[in-house]
Parts: structure tokens; C-alpha cells; sequence
């Protein structure tokens, strides 16, 4: 169920991020009908606003208009993933180059105690904690690049991943090497080794497809 949303401008904003929310955490599936008229009365809102939200979504790709059925969740496929997968390789490397060039003392000791929680979430299997402190060392070491637009191009692929991201969860190996992939990047981001901390920060990433599409094989294979 959705929450509720706040009423204040830009409404079609708000509307737009909960729909949005709600198709890249599944509440949404692939291939379930959007009806205008029921998600206004669910969010107790006009249907102006959640139109326009459907407009912005279809844009984005995650909804398509289908004939006689209507807006139709698209949701994110296997190609769309590896394709994000692919970008983020990119664009988190360059965060990584340029926080070993611009970081500060603090935000390596920030890395650093982020690095440790996740390593002992890892060790005690706590994964209700894992996943808020992983996403914050994401966060940490590409707020420390210093430029905001990257950062923002980053948190927005984030949302279309994190359900795959999880998902690795179940591979205790993944877990244990990608803390020692993460301790790579925090070394070279200290050291100031630009290149090396982009090579971390790209293998990283491209470790983690490998593993959400080994997930992929496995369900299909069980299938």
C-alpha cells in the first residue's frame, strides 16, 4: 500500500517518487495495470496529478501504455539492469578518482567506520543493518568527489539496483569479498592513488552484476 502523501506543491513530484518507489521495491510488478482512477482515490488526491506522475514514468521507462489495458508496470528487466550495472562502473569510478583527489581527513575516518560496520554485519549475518550502512559508504565515498551532479546521476541508478543489490545476500562468499573490494577503495581514496581508487571502484561494480546475473542463472536453472 502506498503512504500517504503530503499535499503540498509540487504534488505530481510527490506522487511521481511514490509510484516510482513503489515499482522499484516490487509493490508494483511487472506487468500489473496502473489505473488512474484507483491510485487517485488511494492517495486520496485528483487524478491530474497521477497522470501526469504516469506520463513521467512512461518517460523514464518503467511504465508503458498498453491497448485496451492501459498503463502497465514495465518495471526493471535483466538487459536494463546490466545495462545500469554497466554506467554505474563508469560513473562510480570517476567518483572514486575524484574523492582521492579532494577528500578530506573526515570523510576517509567516515569511510573508514562505515567499512568496519558493514565487515562485522558480514561477520554476524545482520543484514537489516548491512543494507542502510552499505548504501551510506556508496554514498559517503562519492559525496567526497565533491561534485553534486555525479552524485545525483548515482543515487538515481541506486534506485533502479537495490533490489538486485540484496539479492547478493545470499552468497556468503560475494559478501566476504566484496567488504575486501570496498577496503580497496577506501585505501586508494586515503593514499590519494586516483587511478587505482577508480579501478577499485569500477570492479566493484562489475563484480556485482556478475553476481546478480549468477542469481538470475540459479532461479532459472530451479525453474
Amino acid at each position: 500500500m502506498l503512504e500517504q502523501l503530503q499535499t503540498y506543491p509540487p504534488l505530481r513530484d510527490e506522487v511521481f517518487a511514490s509510484l516510482r518507489n513503489a515499482i522499484l521495491d516490487g509493490r508494483f510488478h511487472p506487468g500489473e495495470r496502473l489505473v488512474e482512477k484507483n491510485l487517485a482515490q488511494t492517495l486520496s488526491i485528483s487524478r491530474t496529478p497521477i497522470r501526469e506522475a504516469l506520463r513521467k514514468l512512461e518517460l523514464e521507462g518503467l511504465v508503458s501504455h498498453e491497448p485496451r489495458r492501459g498503463v502497465v508496470v514495465v518495471g526493471v528487466s535483466q538487459d536494463d539492469a546490466i545495462e545500469i550495472y554497466a554506467i554505474r562502473a563508469t560513473l562510480e569510478g570517476l567518483a572514486a578518482r575524484l574523492a582521492a583527489n579532494r577528500r578530506t581527513d573526515n570523510e576517509v575516518a567516515q569511510l573508514k567506520h562505515l567499512l568496519n560496520s558493514m565487515e562485522e554485519s558480514v561477520q554476524s549475518r545482520n543484514f537489516p543493518e548491512l543494507v542502510p550502512v552499505h548504501i551510506m559508504f556508496h554514498q559517503s565515498f562519492t559525496a567526497a568527489s565533491k561534485c553534486a551532479r555525479l552524485c545525483q546521476m548515482i543515487s538515481s541508478l541506486w534506485d533502479y539496483v537495490r533490489s538486485f543489490e540484496q539479492s547478493s545476500y545470499s552468497f556468503p562468499a560475494r559478501l566476504q569479498s566484496a567488504c575486501d573490494e570496498h577496503r580497496k577503495i577506501v585505501d586508494a581514496i586515503e593514499r590519494k592513488d586516483e587511478q587505482q581508487a577508480e579501478s577499485a571502484a569500477k570492479t566493484h561494480i562489475l563484480h556485482a552484476k556478475d553476481v546478480f546475473l549468477e542469481g538470475i542463472a540459479e532461479k532459472e536453472g530451479h525453474s
